[in-house]
């Protein structure tokens, strides 16, 4: 009995510091647990918004495919318009290189015609001045002709009249009643 008094007498301390161990232990294991918890809530509450963020991104990949094939389908089309316009423009471009060539042809032409114009011009001041210069030695001609003229009638009627005062002088002395003397005496 000694034996239990003993233990009794030791086991209510020992009891009550296995006891206090016993709930620091259980404490500890509840804080564990209680923390193990927490971790696997915050894990899990990570974990379903991963998820949803992975499906958000699943739709927007799904959109922005939809979107991308919507623009790749706008850009075949815009593609095929541009080779339709290509090929309508290729007559175009050709024309207008045949217009660039006779407008270049027209120019080179104008060119030649304006230095052959030039040319003709500077003639024509040539052939105007000579004709200029003709006309004007033409009616100096005249007008010496003219005065000549004009000189040689003055001397004509000078001669006429000698001619003339000498018939008469001559008349005076002549016997009229002959024939040639009265024609050449009274005319």
């Amino acid at each position: 009995m000694m034996d239990k008094i003993i233990f009794t007498s030791v086991e209510p301390s020992l009891h009550s510091r296995v006891m206090k161990h016993q709930r620091t232990k259980m404490r500890a294991i509840s804080a564990m647990v209680f923390l193990a918890l927490c971790a696997l809530l915050v894990i899990i509450y990570q974990a379903v918004q991963q998820e949803l963020n992975i499906r958000n991104l699943k739709a927007r990949i799904i959109v922005s495919g939809e979107q991308l094939k919507l623009k790749e389908d706008g850009i075949m089309a815009a593609k095929v318009k541009v080779e339709e316009m290509n090929k309508q423009l290729n007559p175009l471009i050709t024309q207008r290189d045949q217009l660039k060539k006779q407008k270049d042809g027209i120019k080179k032409g104008n060119a030649d015609s304006e230095k052959e114009l030039g040319t003709c011009n500077a003639e024509k001041g040539k052939l105007e001045k000579t004709s200029n210069e003709a006309k004007d030695a033409l009616q100096k001609l005249k007008e010496d002709q003219e005065a000549e003229r004009k000189k040689s009638e003055e001397e004509i009627e000078g001669l006429k009249r000698q001619v003339l005062e000498r018939d008469l002088r001559i008349c005076k002395y002549v016997d009229v009643s002959l024939d040639e003397p009265k024609k050449l005496c009274f005319f």
